[in-house]
């Protein structure tokens, strides 16, 4: 009887710790997921320069701001940046980062993922290109664009692909880095 007693106190014991154990908070993972401080849908910002002109535009279905990852997720961004000679180029893509600091400050880069398109319709001055890729950073300060994964740029009557990118969209110039393939099509 006494083995028994002693073995029912054991199993109780171990019983009570086990649930002891999965119920303490202390014991309990955090949750990695933050609630952003700030959020909107349907947002779009301008930026201005310095002569009052927009200098680019920048829309998304949903917006949040994330202080302690210093950055904001954008959902469908979509970007405009107007050049003083007319064009434009457009970015989108289905998901974004725009890193900043806080609030006040101006996005410092904008990480593109998923389906990433950066276009400059044609006008009279520009012909149309066409930049696609999985993943993109872009500086808003100095327009560069780079991604370490594979590009396709599409120009009238030219194609090219790649593994790597680095370019500006102030001086229409583009480098595609490793795995460099070019296709012409004469359409004249």
């Amino acid at each position: 009887m006494l083995k028994k007693a002693l073995f029912l106190s054991v199993i109780a014991a171990t019983i009570w710790s086990l649930y002891y154990y999965h119920t303490d908070p202390s014991t309990e993972q955090s949750n990695t997921y933050k609630i952003p401080q700030e959020y909107m849908h349907d947002l779009a910002v301008v930026h201005f320069t310095e002569q009052g002109t927009i200098r680019d535009k920048i829309y998304a279905h949903y917006w949040a701001y994330l202080p302690e990852k210093e950055y904001s997720e954008l959902e469908h961004p979509y970007l405009e940046v107007l050049k003083p000679n007319g064009s434009m180029w457009i970015i989108k893509s289905e998901f974004a980062k725009a890193k900043h600091k806080t609030l006040d400050n101006k996005a410092e880069e904008l990480e593109l993922l998923g389906k990433v398109i950066a276009e400059r319709p044609a006008t009279n001055q520009v012909e149309h290109i066409r930049v696609t890729s999985e993943h993109l950073f872009y500086n808003p300060k100095d327009e560069s664009a780079k991604t370490d994964k594979f590009v396709r740029m599409i120009k009238p009557d030219l194609e090219i692909t790649g593994i790597g990118m680095y370019g500006f969209l102030n001086k229409n110039w583009v480098e595609i880095y490793n795995n460099v393939t070019t296709r012409y099509e004469n359409n004249s």
